[in-house]
């Protein structure tokens, strides 16, 4: 089966180098879609895997012509899709947490060992990506499988924000979360307690004992609405075709394409919070790491990002690219697959 009945490709692959489509096991319930793109024939051999990890809204069938080309330079490209997005219809827009994005990362990066016998392999990440895989890669098991990594226009440093009360409540219910979860077990516990109280004791407190019981089953109802805003959707202010491409092409794909992710869950956007408290920590990588920028990016904040990722690893190779924040989308994208194989260079030999 090929890949053209699922995904909707910005780039539909030629006859004869469709992807190959294969679903990974990311936990006991639940699995991801992941495309393959595979070396052609006479393409150079022993060149390192690669993991490609898409940003926000987009997902793998907006990355087929540089997968492509990465191919055509030796190189088995994996595409795999995060929860929530693209093909991945089960908990549209969601995220349980970092923790849970990192667990799915080292899946694919058992999964891409198996396939390829390959320990070490390249990271890609673009956009939002970036983002995750600047904080996933710091850690130091997941950093001995990382060959290098490229870092696509990360979303480290945004110029476009969600709302201001959206980003109040990302920050605020975090701490209320856990304050109306502890209500929420002791509450029970001092319930359970009042109703379990003998005769002697009940007609010791009296008749207050009745608006006690309600009071006490009020209180222990507190954590529903934190739960119900955990699954609640907020969009994603990214809607405007013309922040990703000045393509007009692309930029009709962008806005018809079936399978982009326009909202978030509340729990995404807590997760979101979170990553962005810890890349500002700056933990350190220890690979070597090339940042690619694009000159008119209007979803990326250059300047203010470059600082951060030079605080995470020193010796960061900065590449600054003519086109807007998804190069991918230019009409000549050699620029970015030679960017790309010389971030790969200055790990693999």
């Amino acid at each position: 089966m090929t890949s053209n009945e699922h995904s909707v490709w910005a780039y539909e692959p030629p006859a004869g180098r469709e992807p190959v489509r294969q679903q990974v096991k990311i936990s006991g319930l639940y699995e991801t879609v992941v495309y393959r793109f595979d070396p052609p024939a006479g393409a150079p051999e022993g060149k390192l895997p690669v993991v490609m990890v898409h940003g926000i809204q987009s997902h793998p069938g907006w990355y087929a012509r540089s997968s492509l080309a990465l191919a055509d330079a030796g190189h088995t490209v994996y595409l795999p899709t995060r929860f929530g997005c693209g093909e991945n219809t089960v908990c549209r827009g969601g995220g349980a947490g970092i923790k849970p994005l990192d667990r799915a990362m080292d899946r694919i990066a058992d999964h891409v060992q198996t396939e390829t016998g390959c320990e070490k392999m390249h990271f890609v990440g673009i956009s939002w990506g970036g983002k995750h895989l600047s904080i996933s890669l710091a850690d130091k098991k997941r950093a001995a499988r990382a060959e290098t990594l490229t870092l696509l226009c990360p979303g480290i440093v945004a110029k476009i924000k969600p709302p201001l009360p959206q980003r109040i409540g990302q920050a605020v219910f975090p701490v209320l979360g856990l304050f109306l979860m502890a209500v929420g077990c002791l509450t029970p516990l001092a319930l359970a307690l009042v109703l379990s109280m003998d005769e002697r004791n009940i007609d010791v407190i009296g008749e207050d004992i009745f608006p006690l019981i309600w009071i006490l089953f009020g209180i222990s109802l507190l954590p529903t609405p934190w739960f119900l805003v955990l699954l609640l959707k907020f969009p994603i202010p990214l809607d405007d075709p013309a922040l990703f491409t000045d393509n007009p092409d692309r930029r009709e794909y962008l806005a018809t394409n079936p399978e982009t992710l326009h909202k978030v869950t509340g729990a995404f956007g807590m997760a979101n919070r979170r990553m962005d408290q810890r890349v500002r920590k700056g933990r350190k990588l220890s690979m070597p790491t090339t940042l690619v920028l694009s000159e008119r990016d209007r979803i990326i904040d250059n300047e203010k990002t470059i600082p951060i990722v030079q605080a995470m690893q020193e010796d960061v190779k900065i590449v600054t690219l003519p086109g807007c924040h998804t190069l991918e989308f230019e009409e000549d994208i050699t620029p970015l697959v030679d960017a790309i194989l010389a971030s790969f260079g200055r790990g693999e030999s």
